[in-house]
């Protein structure tokens, strides 16, 4: 059960609040001392120094050890422009979502990869009577998945290699890709032709189709796909939906500041 709004301070984990004034603080003037944030978070010095090493080791807060002064950390930064570029991405894909779903009549998702996974930040339920969809916030494997594999094919080998370490390949149907070789192989076929597959290789009978979507830097930032019961998402409804989402992800890319070379 939620909690009401009148009894969410119970919840509430003071330790946690006091750590978030110190950020506050320094949000709000830039560089302080312990000193200085004691005064403005009116807590000891003591404590103070606690939270600030835990933020420090994290990469929130970082400390200039010839004044001793404490400034925020570039592990924000990270977290800001990640925030932006999802409500960038989203804004820019939603009505190109909704075109897609108005034409093929089948799920269209909106995910990023975090961490390794791929995590769905939107999903549009097909229309039609047997409808395959993920929920917002689920996570999947990269490997497995059409929209995992359009943004693996797009990121560096080391990058990439990381990820399959740590994550391992592993098999979620029959036809899921379980050796680095045969993956690899996959990636540049998807890099060939501007989109990924996934045959059945997530979920038994589902067939899904995804393409990357890139950041006026260039970077692999999201992806989009179309996914569906595989008898009905044949191998040729396959390529007139790999085609159209090409062109939807590079509209999307455009919006975001990517230049096609």
């Amino acid at each position: 059960m939620k909690p009401s709004v009148e009894n969410t301070s119970r919840y509430t984990v003071h330790v946690l609040v006091k750590a978030l004034d110190v950020l506050e603080a320094l949000a709000q003037h830039g560089t302080l001392s312990l000193s200085e944030l004691g005064q403005q978070v009116g807590q000891p010095k003591s404590s103070v120094f606690r939270y600030l090493v835990t933020l420090e080791e994290r990469g929130y807060v970082r400390r200039n050890p010839d004044t001793e002064q404490y400034s925020l950390g570039i592990k924000l930064i990270e977290l800001g422009n990640l925030v932006a570029t999802q409500f960038n991405v989203h804004d820019e894909a939603i009505g190109l979502m909704r075109q897609l779903l108005d034409k093929f009549r089948e799920t269209v998702n909106l995910a990023i990869l975090e961490d390794g996974r791929v995590v769905y930040l939107e999903i549009l339920e097909g229309t039609q009577s047997v409808r395959m969809a993920a929920r917002p916030g689920q996570r999947d494997f990269a490997h497995s998945t059409a929209i995992g594999k359009s943004m693996l094919a797009h990121l560096s080998d080391e990058d990439c290699t990381a990820i399959l370490r740590r994550h391992g390949l592993p098999a979620m149907t029959e036809a899921t890709i379980t050796t680095l070789e045969g993956l690899q192989a996959e990636l540049a076929r998807v890099r060939e032709r501007g989109y990924a597959v996934d045959n059945m290789e997530n979920e038994p009978g589902v067939r899904c189709v995804g393409a990357p979507i890139f950041n006026h830097q260039g970077e692999v930032i999201a992806a989009i796909s179309v996914s569906g019961p595989a008898i009905r998402i044949t191998p040729s409804q396959v390529e007139t939906i790999g085609r159209e989402l090409v062109i939807a992800t590079r509209t999307i890319s455009e919006r975001l500041g990517y230049r096609w070379r």
